[in-house]
């Protein structure tokens, strides 16, 4: 049984295979060729203020986003419209699935502590989970982790772009194991160490 992590593999978050893009409706107010602002209601918190939407879908193309309240759920659009007054616009956008990083769980012994380091190219967040029932089985290492119950720490650590840092938690259990999760954007770089220590230990 080990007692360290250690990865230095990249994480890529891909689009699900099933739903690769979701469709959004909204509910417009245009006038006719004028280049005028379109007032839209809808699932705005996907719009970018500034943005140019090219995405299949949205009609026409070339649609600029003008401003975002993603509060009131409105946003304001420039483009030419071919009809004057209510108007339905669909936007289809990419449906990520977040890559997650789970560890082979880590025998604690007699340490106190679970310290380690983690620096990622992308920004993303690792949890530390602890548990008594690991392992269920010693026939493999599939059944040893089946039906086990996971307690993650209380605070996650939320891991900034190119900035390493050092975590230091108390160890709660016998076994502890590390989950990151990446965001959308694939990482290019992706170290991830941590070990059980013991009290007045390097």
């Amino acid at each position: 049984m080990a007692h360290f992590v250690s990865t230095t593999t990249s994480l890529t978050s891909k689009a699900i295979s099933k739903e690769s893009e979701k469709a959004f409706k909204f509910k417009a107010k245009t006038k006719l060729l004028t280049g005028a602002i379109t007032a839209i209601t809808g699932a705005v918190s996907i719009l970018t203020p500034g943005a140019t939407i090219t995405a299949a879908g949205i009609y026409p193309a070339g649609t600029k986003v003008v401003s975002v309240d993603v509060t009131k759920k409105e946003a304001v659009l420039d483009h030419n419209a071919e009809k004057e007054g209510e108007e339905e616009l669909e936007i289809k956008v990419p449906v990520f699935k977040p890559y997650i990083f789970t560890s082979q769980p880590v025998q604690t012994d007699f340490a106190e502590y679970i310290t380690g380091l983690v620096l990622a190219d992308k920004g993303g967040t690792l949890e530390i989970q602890h548990s008594f029932e690991y392992p269920a089985s010693h026939e493999s290492d599939t059944k040893a982790a089946e039906g086990i119950t996971w307690v993650t720490s209380a605070t996650a650590i939320t891991v900034a772009e190119n900035v390493s840092q050092g975590f230091q938690i108390y160890s709660f259990a016998p076994y502890f194991r590390l989950v990151y999760t990446n965001g959308e954007n694939a990482q290019g770089a992706f170290k991830l160490y941590a070990r059980a220590q013991e009290k007045g230990r390097l």
